[in-house]
């Protein structure tokens, strides 16, 4: 296993707790936020497939945008394929990660099988990253606020959804918070997440309908930095 750039062998198969208490050196980590990926090659290559495909799905978007004129809404595509292009992915395991949990609740504490995993864990964290429609990469997280409440920090572009924000917590499965002043609801933002601001539905095509939704499960799929 690799924690940030040390690297971990166990000659028998280890369970959960064994990864968590071989790193767990500091009194600062900060578990909520923490993350675990499979570095499997088959299931590496099979995101990167994903990833391809829905650059291409993207790029379509983009010359349907440029091609009907609204050089805003192509722009703003452009954008999204830009940031995504880059990303590095790999298969997010979510697994309860906090050593105390992990250690008293033997359920909770799997084998876990052989191959070649990395864990992310660091102190908490002060900024939330932002992807989508949206000039910012990041913003600074903020303390017992929701999700509508980032909003007023964000530079939305031409197409960005006011209503929706797709949220992609560190080690839990990702949820649509509802921010407009019209469904507005309490939703927090957990330290260590991840916020994709979709494009405006009503600026898809209907062939494009799923592509805000593919685009938050590659996401999930990101690795972050340590």
């Amino acid at each position: 296993m690799q924690f940030n750039d040390v690297f971990l062998d166990y000659a028998q198969q280890p369970r959960l707790s064994d990864l968590v208490a071989g790193v767990n050196s500091s009194a600062n980590l900060y578990w909520p936020s923490a993350s675990f990926y499979s570095l499997s090659s088959t299931e590496v290559h099979s995101l990167e497939q994903k990833k391809a495909k829905l650059l291409q799905r993207l790029t379509e978007l983009h010359n349907y945008y440029a091609q009907h004129g609204d050089e805003d809404l192509a722009a703003t595509t452009k954008k999204i394929v830009q940031e995504l292009a880059p990303l590095q992915l790999a298969k997010k395991i979510v697994l309860p990660l906090d050593p105390d949990t992990v250690r008293i609740k033997s359920s909770l504490n799997p084998l876990i099988d052989a191959g070649q995993y990395l864990l992310v864990v660091a102190e908490r964290p002060a900024i939330v990253a932002v992807f989508g429609a949206v000039e910012n990469s990041s913003t600074l997280l903020l303390n017992a606020s929701e999700a509508a409440d980032y909003l007023s920090d964000l530079k939305l572009l031409e197409g960005a959804s006011t209503s929706f924000l797709y949220v992609v917590p560190a080690n839990a499965e990702p949820f649509i918070a509802k921010v407009g002043l019209w469904n507005r609801e309490f939703k927090a933002i957990p330290a260590g997440a991840t916020l994709f601001v979709p494009l405006e539905l009503r600026h898809l095509p209907s062939e494009f309908e799923d592509i805000n939704q593919q685009v938050a499960d590659l996401l999930v799929h990101k690795v972050v930095a340590p």
